[in-house]
C-alpha cells in the first residue's frame, strides 16, 4: 500500500510516498537503481552523516551528485531512508533536495527495511 501526499515546492508541486510493506519497482524502468539517500545521526552536537548509494558525500554537494545520478535515469526516482533518532529537519532536507530536481520521493520505514533483509 503506498500512501502519497503532494507538497509544494515553490510553482512544482512535489510527489512523496511514505511506503508500507515495501516499495513498488512498477513506476522504476528495468535495469534502473534509483539512488538512496540515508540520514544517519552522527551524535549530540554533531551534524547528521549523509550517504547516497551507501557512500558519504557532504550537504553542500547533495544537489550536484543526486542531480548527476538523476540525469541517468527516464523516470526521477529517489529512495530516502532516516535513522529513527533524526530530526525531521534533516530528513525533510533530504526530500526538498530530490523535490527541487523533480523527482519522485519514496520514503523508506524501518519496518520496510527489515522486510528487504
Amino acid at each position: 500500500v503506498c500512501l502519497g501526499f503532494g507538497r509544494r515546492v515553490g510553482f512544482q508541486r512535489c510527489g512523496v510516498c511514505v511506503c508500507r510493506g515495501g516499495p513498488k519497482p512498477n513506476h522504476i524502468e528495468r535495469g534502473a537503481v534509483p539512488p538512496v539517500l540515508k540520514v544517519k545521526r552522527a551524535g549530540t552536537n554533531w551534524p547528521q552523516k549523509l550517504y547516497m548509494n551507501s557512500k558519504p558525500l557532504s550537504w553542500d554537494e547533495l544537489n550536484d551528485r543526486l542531480r548527476a545520478e538523476l540525469d541517468k535515469q527516464a523516470v526521477k526516482v529517489v529512495y530516502v531512508e532516516a535513522d529513527a533518532d533524526v530530526s525531521w529537519q534533516d530528513a525533510l532536507r533530504a526530500v526538498d533536495a530530490a523535490c527541487w530536481l523533480h523527482a519522485k520521493v519514496v520514503l523508506l520505514t524501518s519496518a520496510t527495511e527489515s522486510k528487504h533483509r
